[in-house]
């Protein structure tokens, strides 16, 4: 009978191991940018930052329009309005008389939790990644810029579909 490996505190061979199965970021070339935009400066510096993963630059807080002036209350209002909309109450019924009480708080919770960590990866890439943009920026950066295109039209036309929902609710 053998004797069981014994553990050693030197972690030379654990960088090694690391250092191997490191793969490079994504890369994409910016030259295919529309001819609109190839001669502007600031879609160039955007298409950089979105460009190279590998490399982030520090964010320059005079030449940026970030703040962090929210304060705690600010944040949960602006959770709590969210989250209790007109379509809380416009979709709610149906579900509520389809389904009853249990049904409804349990697609809640589960929904709940689906968009809690959610969120909390948008949260960690905009603590990591500083960027002027909404999350089609990370998914132009870290996937593909066409997925970022496709994502942020989806954006757009959702919130479109969204206002005539609204409009109806005030009649």
């Amino acid at each position: 009978m053998s004797d069981p490996p014994q553990h050693t505190n030197d972690a030379s061979h654990r960088e090694d191991f690391v250092e191997k199965d490191k793969k490079p970021a994504p890369h994409y070339e910016h030259k295919d940018l529309p001819p609109v935009a190839q001669n502007d400066p600031k879609m160039q510096k955007l298409a950089r930052e979105i460009t190279y993963a590998d490399h982030i630059e520090p964010v320059n807080r005079q030449h940026n329009p970030l703040a962090q002036k929210l304060k705690s209350r600010h944040l949960q209002m602006i959770a709590i309005g969210g989250s209790i909309g007109a379509g809380l109450f416009v979709g709610s019924g149906g579900a509520l008389r389809s389904g009853g009480p249990a049904s409804v708080l349990l697609g809640f919770m589960i929904v709940g939790g689906m968009l809690l960590c959610t969120m909390q990866a948008l949260g960690e890439l905009t603590v990591l990644y500083p960027v002027n943009g909404a999350f089609y920026t990370y998914i132009c950066r870290f996937v593909d810029p066409s997925w970022g295109f496709a994502v942020g039209w989806d954006y757009a036309l959702g919130w479109l579909t969204v206002l005539p929902s609204n409009l109806r609710l005030l009649q």
